[in-house]
């Protein structure tokens, strides 16, 4: 499983690209 921290992190990095 992965763990919490990395999940935010790569939620981030998808929310990042959206707004760009």
């Amino acid at each position: 499983m992965i763990p919490y921290a990395s999940q935010i992190e790569l939620l981030h990095m998808v929310i990042t690209c959206n707004c760009h």
